[in-house]
């Protein structure tokens, strides 16, 4: 499994020590676990240093027909490697589960919701997503990426989709990411 592992340190020097736990957590978990890649990416927050933000830890393993992206931030890399490696478990068992439709022998299921029902559940039987609510929208004129964030912004939503003038009108969604900044997703057809 090593020669199809990748550990990248970013904002740090190399560390032996956490490139040794990582080896361990991903021998642990080949017992379980068969991707044809796996990418770690140890990244050092030079600007939260000293607070519960220190290190982000990437984790993609390439599975047949799936990427598994874990990713764990806080101040303690070996305690989150160990949080990765529970968190890998569950979204391993979660593709294991769903492998018959990755591989296309098998039609997704989803059920339709009410979007007036208070409790805000998102799956029946563990791994039927429920969706409660459809939108639609319409895409406007292109715009630059900068002007899609002001328009987020401008709206309060998490997201906005939007033709990008800075890649040649392609479908593109800016959102506002979970550790803070903003992100692009550039939409490519197959």
């Amino acid at each position: 499994m090593e020669q199809n592992l990748k550990i990248t340190f970013i904002g740090m020097d190399s560390s032996d020590g956490i490139k040794e736990a990582v080896q361990s957590m991903i021998q642990r978990l080949s017992t379980k676990v068969s991707p044809s890649m796996i990418q770690c990416n140890v990244h050092q927050n030079v600007a939260n240093k000293g607070v519960s933000k220190d290190f982000k830890l990437d984790f993609n393993l390439s599975m047949d027909n799936a990427t598994i992206r874990v990713e764990t931030i806080g101040d303690d890399v070996y305690k989150m490697i160990n949080e990765s490696y529970e968190t890998i478990l569950r979204r391993h068992e979660r593709y294991e589960g769903r492998k018959k439709h990755w591989e296309g022998d098998s039609q997704w299921d989803q059920i339709e919701g009410d979007s007036q029902d208070d409790e805000t559940t998102q799956y029946i039987d563990g791994y039927t997503p429920v969706v409660s609510q459809r939108n639609s929208i319409k895409v406007g004129r292109p715009m630059h990426e900068a002007e899609a964030i002001e328009w987020m912004e401008l709206l309060g939503y998490p997201h906005y989709i939007f033709k990008n003038l800075d890649s040649d009108g392609q479908l593109s969604m800016a959102y506002i990411r979970g550790v803070g900044g903003y992100g692009l997703l550039e939409i490519h057809g197959s």
